[in-house]
């Protein structure tokens, strides 16, 4: 995947997150592998990437989408400081939601 944007570091602390549940860092987490794995094409250069990549994506769409009741709420992550983000790496699921 290249040498760039090897690693990304979150705080539970920054979004709001309790230590023994960070379940908004491990979600943003999550939304920045599909990011990364789309970089440079990647992930599209075998079937088998593609379609694994795909099964994340539905993954955490359907965890987002757990989070919340209807209608879904923004923030996403009811953390404003997390919003950005998702935006950032995953903003086909964001307009899907919250359509």
């Amino acid at each position: 995947m290249g040498t760039k944007f090897l690693s990304r570091t979150l705080t539970p602390r920054h979004y709001g997150d309790d230590w023994a549940d960070p379940w908004k860092s491990l979600l943003l987490l999550r939304a920045w592998a599909l990011w990364r794995a789309g970089q440079d094409g990647w992930a599209t250069r075998k079937d088998c990437r593609v379609r694994e990549l795909a099964r994340q994506r539905g993954r955490l769409k359907a965890d987002l989408q757990a989070v919340h009741l209807v209608p879904v709420q923004r923030p996403l992550l009811q953390s404003p400081a997390g919003e950005p983000l998702l935006l950032k790496w995953v903003p086909d699921i964001v307009a899907d939601m919250t359509v």
